[in-house]
């Protein structure tokens, strides 16, 4: 609710859309990926990310401060888990039976990260930049 609250808030204020979308990431975190979307989208503005950024802090470390350190006890948890639908999981059943157990979740932590980093590098790259010019008034 709060993330499509937060999209249709956008274009009139994008403190507002921070505001609704951290609220949202509050919730479930990866509400997040809304967030970033929204700054992509905003990229030819930085006074917009700015706002955005600034509502999104607010409202993030206005709950996280109200419920405590303890709200991140579950994300930690799961962190360490590889859920048996995840194509890492083909990677860690044999895995673990050549190295121990931790050290094989550490090798798909890694993995995991590295790859994702680089499908995000690959799509930014394939993506166009903001528009140079505008073709009508206002925009």
């Amino acid at each position: 609710m709060f993330a499509v609250a937060g999209l249709v808030a956008a274009r009139r204020s994008p403190f507002a859309a921070g505001l609704l979308v951290g609220l949202g990431g509050a919730v479930k975190l990866n509400v997040g990926l809304i967030g970033l979307a929204l700054l992509w989208g905003m990229r030819g503005s930085k006074r917009s990310i700015a706002e955005l950024c600034a509502g999104a802090a607010l409202a993030l470390i206005g709950t996280y401060s109200i419920v405590g350190p303890h709200a991140f006890d579950q994300i930690r948890e799961a962190s360490r888990f590889i859920s048996t639908g995840s194509q890492w999981r083909l990677i860690f059943e044999p895995l673990r039976d050549l190295i121990p157990e931790e050290v094989a979740r550490e090798v798909i932590f890694a993995a995991a990260l590295i790859s994702t980093v680089l499908i995000a590098a690959l799509l930014a790259s394939a993506l166009p930049g903001p528009p140079r010019c505008c073709p009508w008034p206002g925009w």
